[in-house]
């Protein structure tokens, strides 16, 4: 079977590859995904390819039938992926109502929606010299090899290559559930490509300013709320709703990894007064919207355009502006928050880490001197012995 005629197959592969990577940015922001700590792009492919499998239901309407290759259409897929991710947040799949999709699938053959299929990331991606032209049983270790090597010379970052051969992994995985193939190639020499913990580089106060001063809307409060007040992940606070903030406590309630809730007290650095202060739009519940009360839809994408326009702007004013993601906003959080002479433990259940292992990365990344180090390990041995510090024992009761 050769690749163009496994194409055949992609109106709704390309689908649940479109579903997985908005849930993968969602739950893997920035630097997530290399310290490990949230779902593999593949396990979220699976998750997709279930839901899709056992809860879209084809509609015949009219005497017009549809079948799931509609969910090659945006309007579709926005409404079966938006079902999927409330699923996520709340019941899980158990709970989620059928969606049904309506059309023609001769609509998916016009040559104006051909423009719009996506051929997949084999045919029209950075794997496509690679591929094209291969039959599936042709892509073997060597090929593997070859990718690995040719993207590492091109400077391409481990992380980026792991997840192109995640994804082309699954459509071999995809393969050998359809009887094509016996073996996966890709999936040894995957867990063998190791990825190159980046260094934590810090946002300086006069970018974080150009930023906020060129963000539209509520961007502007995001920066704020998460660089100075929580240190939240850019999702768990696009998912924040007005009632979510304890007024009384001054605390806010998120919802972070895994569904696993957790209390921020909003008191240090100015956070209650930030959030007290945000406006509220009668059409949602959300703290955070734009337009008429819609929800930030593709955040990490816009923000990446927000900071690449800073950086045009301060060029041509030739101003010394030097990018940031917004996950950086997290690390300054957390790095200042143990300048200020804070426990780590109080700063891991504030990020909401698993392992307070995770959180000493801020001890190694070069900003702390060795007495700031002492005294947030102290601070650490402390809460171990004692119970939790006083400035988190809201939380702890919450």
């Amino acid at each position: 079977m050769r690749l163009d005629e496994f194409r055949k197959e992609w109106p709704v592969l390309k689908t649940l590859f479109l579903m997985a990577e908005e849930l993968f940015d969602a739950t893997n922001p920035s630097s997530a995904a290399d310290l490990g700590i949230g779902p593999t792009f593949d396990e979220l492919l699976e998750v997709c390819w279930r839901y899709v499998a056992l809860r879209v239901k084809p509609l015949a309407v009219g005497g017009r039938s549809s079948d799931v290759r509609d969910l090659g259409i945006y309007f579709w897929r926005r409404q079966a992926l938006d079902t999927l991710e409330n699923a996520i947040r709340g019941v899980g799949l158990a709970g989620v109502t059928p969606v049904p999709i309506l059309g023609s699938p001769d609509w998916l053959d016009t040559s104006y929606l051909r423009r719009f299929q996506w051929a997949g990331i084999l045919a029209e991606g950075k794997l496509r010299d690679f591929l094209d032209g291969k039959r599936l049983s042709e892509i073997d270790g060597r090929v593997v090899v070859e990718i690995i090597r040719a993207r590492t010379a091109d400077g391409v970052s481990n992380a980026t290559i792991k997840r192109d051969l995640v994804a082309l992994s699954s459509v071999i995985n995809f393969a050998i559930d359809q009887g094509w193939l016996e073996h996966n190639p890709v999936l040894v020499r995957t867990r063998r490509l190791k990825e190159r913990r980046e260094p934590i580089v810090l946002p300086r106060q006069e970018d974080i300013a150009l930023v906020i001063k060129r963000a539209p809307g509520m961007v502007k409060d995001l920066i704020r709320i998460a660089a100075m007040a929580t240190g939240a992940r850019e999702d768990e606070l696009l998912r924040a709703r007005r009632e979510d903030v304890n007024h009384d406590r001054r605390q806010l309630t998120i919802l972070g990894k895994r569904n696993r809730r957790r209390t921020i007290d909003l008191e240090p650095f100015g956070g209650y007064e930030l959030i007290r202060a945000l406006p509220s739009h009668v059409g949602t519940p959300l703290l955070f919207w734009h337009s008429i009360g819609e929800s930030y839809k593709n955040f990490a994408s816009q923000f990446a355009a927000i900071v690449s326009r800073t950086a045009v702007g301060a060029a041509d004013q030739g101003i010394d502006f030097r990018p940031f993601r917004f996950h950086d906003l997290r690390h300054w959080h957390a790095v200042h928050w143990l300048k200020s002479g804070r426990s780590i433990y109080a700063l891991q259940q504030r990020l909401g880490h698993a392992s307070v292992k995770t959180t000493e990365v801020y001890l190694r990344a070069g900003y702390l001197t060795h007495d700031e180090q002492q005294v947030a390990m102290a601070g650490a041995h402390n809460v171990a012995q004692c119970g939790a510090q006083p400035e988190l024992r809201g939380a702890a009761q919450a």
